[in-house]
């Protein structure tokens, strides 16, 4: 695997974990049952948390043996995000490498 690849992969692994901490989470479900779940990750949700009360007050929070019981992890999801991502960035610079190249014939 070249070496762009590889940060590209870097990358494509980073986006989704880094949307947890600055993405707000959305809210799913819990009008019936008192439950409110909160979903996390993009471009697909791979992480849930479900609680009676509020949502916690710090994400690295989710983490610890006490809420971590609450949470749900699934990481189909969290590939497929990560396969999304490395496909989107691979199509942009697929797309900036033939402009760039057109635009070198132009000028020349």
């Amino acid at each position: 695997m070249r070496k762009t690849n590889k940060i590209i992969l870097l990358i494509s692994c980073s986006i989704p974990i880094l949307s947890i901490m600055f993405f707000p989470p959305q809210i799913i479900g819990g009008a019936n049952t008192g439950i409110t779940e909160y979903a996390m990750g993009f471009p697909f949700h791979f992480i849930w948390y479900r609680n009676f009360g509020e949502f916690v007050s710090n994400k690295f929070l989710l983490f610890t043996p006490e809420e971590f019981l609450k949470t749900e992890i699934n990481l189909i999801y969290y590939f497929l995000s990560v396969l999304l991502t490395y496909l989107v960035i691979i199509f942009i610079k697929k797309i900036y490498t033939r402009i760039r190249k057109s635009s070198n014939h132009v000028t020349q």
